[in-house]
């Protein structure tokens, strides 16, 4: 028997009592019998019987319930006070700092499936940014953090003497180097890389995460700082070009393999920014999603071309006097006009897409079946906005437009919040507001999703407060 129990005992025996005293609790028969009590003394509703035989409001954070669901010191309270007061729950078995249990307080704490923390809601959800991860890369289509040892580390200071591990980051050209089937991702840790890349048929195929990483090509003249001649299959996220400070640079991105090749080579730009050189794609499988490119763009393409969420900012160029394989541009922004040099029509569809153009230049063209415009925001200084009858052309924003053209045209002001500076977002009043086809599960150059209001909005952004 406890110390306190003697106590009690004794207290009850020597008061000769047969009413123990307020608060005296004994649950079971035989330890009423060993404190002296005949029969059995319950506490009161909302209150439990402890350890010293007092009655408490309780012993353990099971006994409470919202809104104070935690015991502290034999009463419920709000707040936790540590993991042991969560540890009962099997999805939030952690006591955060609001006092509340969470499923997470930090990365440590979460899968490799889910395996950031969420700073607000301290519950773990997969990774969106590449630092996020403690290998600096997030595979971003599932969310998950990408292995350091998959990984290959290059930096602007690497030594072609180390392992091009994450602590030990060699120069690109050692990095390069080492891509083999089982290491097909290099990390171009950030900072200012002052030279050119070039890949030919010996080039194995890769992925580049280049986030914050910057290239310039170097000092001297040359066709491009990031060139694809051969056929091998490269796609590159975050990385910026930039070959303004170098005007014997023809292009930022290039991809236009040298000879005949049996295969076509591929490179796709994600997160990816292009300042100064054009970007070009001539014989490849080329794609660009969500790329800034503050300079023009020249496609004259076998092998397909799909551009998705892109703001282009110089002149879109596309075509030569042959063929060429399909181009499908959407939910993009062309600032800078549009300039076809084709002789020979091609598949063209562009879908949620605003251009604008106020510098003296051809209209778009409406010239062949082949090419189809829909729910596209057309802007620019002539007279028709788009020339020709031929093509399909629906539910589009043309201004000005005198020649009636397509079908379900609106021919009005789009109402951009500043197109002078740069903002081509609708304002709430624009004609382009809700009068698009629906397009489900797709998303505008912002990321939001259509539609906001009853209906998709035309151009490539969604309206929304």
């Amino acid at each position: 028997m406890s110390k306190s129990r003697v106590l009690v005992a004794v207290a009850i025996l020597s008061a000769g009592c047969t009413k123990p005293a307020p608060g005296f609790c004994c649950v079971t028969d035989a330890e009423c019998s060993m404190l002296g009590v005949s029969g059995l003394r319950p506490c009161g509703d909302n209150q439990v019987c402890d350890s010293n035989n007092a009655c408490v409001q309780c012993n353990t954070s099971a006994d409470c319930g919202e809104p104070t669901p935690f015991c502290m010191n034999s009463t419920c309270v709000s707040s936790c006070n540590s993991d042991e007061d969560c540890a009962s729950s099997s999805t939030t078995p952690y006591c955060g700092a609001s006092g509340a249990c969470v499923a997470c307080k930090d990365d440590s704490q979460c899968s490799t499936q889910a395996p950031v923390c969420d700073d607000s809601s301290h519950s773990c959800r997969t990774c969106a940014v590449d630092s996020e991860c403690p290998s600096t890369v997030c595979d971003v289509d599932v969310g998950t953090c990408v292995p350091t040892s998959q990984l290959i580390y290059a930096a602007p200071d690497g030594l072609d003497t180390v392992d091009c591990s994450q602590t030990h980051p060699c120069s690109v050209s050692r990095a390069l180097s080492l891509i083999d089937s089982l290491h097909t991702s290099l990390r171009m840790l950030p900072g200012t890389y002052d030279l050119r890349l070039s890949f030919d048929a010996t080039t194995p195929s890769f992925s580049l995460i280049g986030t914050d990483a910057v290239l310039t090509g170097g000092s001297e003249a040359a066709l491009a700082a990031f060139e694809v001649l051969g056929p091998t299959q490269i796609s590159v996220r975050g990385l910026t070009v930039d070959t303004s400070k170098n005007s014997g640079i023809t292009a930022s991105f290039w991809c236009d393999p040298d000879g005949t090749p049996s295969s076509l080579p591929g490179l796709s730009l994600r997160e990816a920014t292009a300042i100064g050189g054009e970007v070009t794609s001539i014989n490849c499988n080329f794609a660009m999603n969500h790329v800034v490119v503050r300079g023009s763009i020249g496609i004259s393409n076998h092998g397909t071309v799909e551009i998705d969420r892109c703001r282009i900012e110089g002149q879109f160029v596309i075509g030569t006097n042959r063929e060429i394989d399909p181009v499908v541009v959407s939910n993009s922004l062309l600032s800078g006009g549009f300039l076809f040099r084709q002789l020979v029509a091609f598949p063209l569809t562009m879908r949620f897409d605003t251009i604008y153009s106020t510098v003296a230049g051809p209209s778009l063209p409406c010239s062949d079946p082949q090419y189809v415009y829909e729910d596209d925001i057309i802007v620019s200084n002539n007279t028709d906005s788009v020339s020709g009858g031929t093509c399909q052309f629906k539910t589009n924003v043309a201004f000005p437009q005198m020649t009636p053209i397509g079908t379900g045209t609106i021919v009005a002001d789009p109402q951009f919040v500043d197109a002078l500076n740069g903002d081509f977002h609708i304002q709430s009043a624009s004609p382009a507001v809700d009068a698009a086809d629906d397009a489900p599960d797709d998303l505008d150059l912002d990321g939001v999703s259509r539609p906001q209001g009853a209906h998709s909005d035309i151009g490539a952004f969604e309206f929304h407060k």
